[in-house]
């Protein structure tokens, strides 16, 4: 999650990144509610595909990994 600050306040950018060639395959931008911007751009992420991948792993931090 990205903080980006703007006149009004903050806005909150989450994306979700395909690790083996570094491209977004899924973001959400909101300048409320930034607990939820990571499901959200997961959700896009997942979305966008036709089934996720079998053995596909949510990243959390750097320690969490969630098998999905």
């Amino acid at each position: 999650m990205t903080y980006i600050p703007m006149k009004e306040g903050w806005l909150y950018l989450a994306v979700t990144l395909y690790l083996f060639s570094r491209t977004v395959v899924g973001y959400e931008v909101d300048a409320q509610t930034p607990a939820i911007l990571p499901l959200a751009a997961l959700h896009m992420a997942i979305l966008r595909r036709d089934s996720p991948p079998a053995g596909l792993a949510l990243v959390v931090g750097l320690l969490d990994t969630h098998r999905l």
